[in-house]
Formats: structure tokens, sequence, C-alpha cells
């Protein structure tokens, strides 16, 4: 988690500026804007703002390319009769013949 926040090779608490200026931008989005504004009405305000079903769907738009971009382990590989090794992925053919040579 760190290397997501933190200077790499820097102290373990120095953050990376762009980090800690959106960490310090959303909290304050949830604080109270002045002294007659409630915490209720702050909340409010934000999910006004920032609505959850839309960010509902870029999280999982956001999950669903990282899922597709990811190479998929081994043995699931084998299971599904395609391989990719280093990025090429194998014709369903290659894949029979090196799944036969390795005794799978």
């Amino acid at each position: 988690m760190r290397s997501l926040f933190c200077q790499p090779g820097a102290h373990p608490r120095s953050e990376i500026p762009a980090w800690s200026s959106a960490r310090r931008n959303s909290l304050a989005a949830l604080l109270p804007a002045s002294q007659t504004e409630s915490y209720a009405q702050a909340m409010q305000r934000a999910w006004l703002a920032h609505p959850y079903a839309p960010f509902e769907q870029r999280v999982l738009s956001f999950l669903q390319h990282l899922h597709e971009g990811v190479e998929k382990p081994d043995l699931a590989q084998v299971e599904e009769g395609r391989i990719s090794i280093d990025g090429r992925e194998f014709s369903e053919a290659e894949s029979r013949a090196a799944m036969h040579r390795m005794g799978l």
C-alpha cells in the first residue's frame, strides 16, 4: 500500500504530493463549509455532488478493465484450454500441444 501513496525511497510517512492534495480535498468536501452548516448537511452536500450510482458504475468499469488487462493465472488458462506466455496468446492447437507436452 505504501508504494501507492508514498514517495519511493523516501521516509515511509512521506506521501506523494498529488495524493496528499486529493486526500485533503476529499476530506474537506465532507466537512461543514461554514459554522452554520452541520456535519449531516455537509454529508448531504457531498452526497448530492457525488451520487452513489454513477460512482458505483465507474468503480465497476475500472475493475472490469483491470480484470481484462491482467493476464490470467496459469491454471485458469489451462482450465480454459488457452495459454498465454509473455503476452503472446497461443492458438487453441498450440495451447493443446503445449498442455500435452506438460502432461496436463
